[in-house]
């Protein structure tokens, strides 16, 4: 899916925003649209940028985080994870709590659709002396991945906003890693009738175990997560295991794909490129733009390289 044009202006959008008005709501009822399309994804978290991190301002937040961080970092452990991914890392306020809880060996990357929060997010792993993380934008939809490339892939309330999509969503997640998928998101069948509305009002993921079952998955874990940082929004731990992991077998860093062939990438001058399709995907201050609409058509731009020193 490639994002539209959004049905306000940037200027407008901001003013909204600083208005305290839901900028997925908004854009859902002018286009008269149930579910929220990945151009309001994308213009909505853009434009919050920052707002994560500012959160942790509150003590009980940023205790909250840590206690997730360590919660999430233990289960990586016992599931045996050498190379983790956060999906939706947003400004990485879990995964560096993950990072600093995980032991020192386990290697992590992380995507979003936004860019600004990816720079808020590298700035944030900075100075939690999360070292060493891969950042890169990419999307739900084509994430810029190989097949069976990560450990573990794991989301925590990346996926909500995508409910109509359960299903495809699941099985670009699911094709990426190699062993576990573990979800933190919203569940209407946990949660209470308070979150149900929720979830119905902001257009969430619906009946994700239901899915995954449907979908023929081995569903491990599916249990209320408890520590939920707003009582109207509750979450499910859900873990599936797409195959055994083989014991002392150590999963290597995977190489960044393209996006629209899931090939990987090399780096070419200030570009990502792709041999196998021909696209050339911009570097923006040091992060890798993996976003579909990011292609560039370039099928001779490796003749013109400059020469490696």
């Amino acid at each position: 899916m490639t994002p539209s044009k959004p049905p306000f202006g940037i200027a407008d959008l901001r003013r909204e925003y600083a208005a305290g008005r839901n900028l997925m709501e908004l854009m859902r009822r002018s286009r008269e649209m149930q579910t929220n399309d990945e151009t309001a994804i994308l213009y909505s978290y853009d434009l919050q940028a920052g707002s994560y991190v500012a959160d942790l301002k509150n003590p009980a937040m940023s205790e909250l985080k840590k206690k997730t961080g360590a919660k999430l970092a233990q289960l990586f452990t016992e599931l045996g994870a050498d190379v983790v991914c956060e999906a939706g890392v947003g400004e990485a306020t879990t995964l560096a709590e993950v990072v600093g809880a995980a032991p020192a060996s386990m290697h992590f990357l992380g995507f979003d659709i936004s860019l600004s929060r990816l720079l808020f997010a590298r700035t944030h792993l900075g100075i939690r002396g999360a070292k060493g993380v891969t950042l890169f934008t990419g999307a739900l939809g084509s994430i810029p991945l190989p097949d069976d490339s990560v450990d573990l892939v794991y989301t925590f309330h990346s996926i909500e906003p995508n409910g109509g999509r359960e299903r495809e969503v699941l099985t670009e997640l699911l094709r990426v890693t190699k062993h576990h998928l573990v979800l933190v998101e919203p569940s209407n069948e946990l949660g209470s009738e308070r979150t149900q509305r929720h979830i119905e009002q902001h257009g969430y993921v619906k009946n994700v175990r239901a899915t995954l079952e449907a979908m023929g998955c081995d569903v491990l874990r599916f249990e209320r997560w408890e520590l939920d940082s707003d009582d109207a929004n509750e979450a499910a731990l859900t873990v599936v295991q797409k195959k055994a992991r083989p014991r002392d077998v150590k999963n290597e860093l995977p190489s960044l794909a393209s996006p629209l062939c899931h090939k990987a990438l090399r780096r070419v001058d200030d570009c990502m490129y792709s041999d196998d399709d021909g696209m050339a995907f911009p570097i923006v201050a040091g992060i890798p733009c993996l976003l579909t609409q990011n292609a560039i058509v370039a099928t001779h731009l490796a003749e013109h390289a400059a020469p490696e020193i």
